[in-house]
């Protein structure tokens, strides 16, 4: 077979799981703002976007695991692969740096080239978004006006 590189490989070495991360964050948004099974105005509503992130977090995981693979039985193929198209999507260098920072720090390289160290990245990357998500849930408790207020200093309801 061969590696891909052809049509939305160009722009994405795995466009299958960024079409899956991306229709399933769009459905998670419409499900908390028009299900009333999964909206409750009395409740935060962080515990319904977990399940999101833990599949996301997997699916990137797989990538990763099938980026080694790929590694080992297209060597200099793939790796010239690598160098032409984004992980996922195109971002700026320096945003990839950031993203990144975790992995470069643990292992000393740009990505995990084993199992074990994939399930690492996965346990990192989940604890920084869960204690993310916490420091901005407590910003969201805080009363607020101007632009941070927005939409809830003007629309109470929604």
């Amino acid at each position: 077979m061969g590696v891909a590189t052809f049509w939305i490989y160009r722009f994405s070495r795995h466009p299958q799981y960024l079409g899956w991360i991306t229709w399933s964050y769009g459905l998670l948004i419409y499900l908390i703002r028009n299900s009333s099974l999964v909206h409750f105005k009395l409740t935060y509503e962080v515990p319904s976007s977990l399940p999101w992130l833990l599949t996301s977090l997997v699916i990137i995981c797989v990538s990763f695991l099938e980026e080694i693979k790929m590694r080992r039985e297209f060597p200099k193929e793939y790796e010239t692969y690598k160098k032409q198209a984004p992980f996922l999507f195109p971002i700026p260098r320096f945003v990839s740096k950031i993203i990144t920072f975790p992995v470069k720090i643990l292992f000393k390289k740009e990505q995990p080239e084993s199992g074990k160290e994939v399930a690492i990245v996965f346990f990192v990357y989940l604890g920084i978004l869960i204690l993310l998500s916490l420091i901005f849930n407590a910003i969201d408790l805080m009363p607020r006006s101007g632009l941070w207020g927005f939409p809830k200093n003007v629309f109470p309801y929604l």
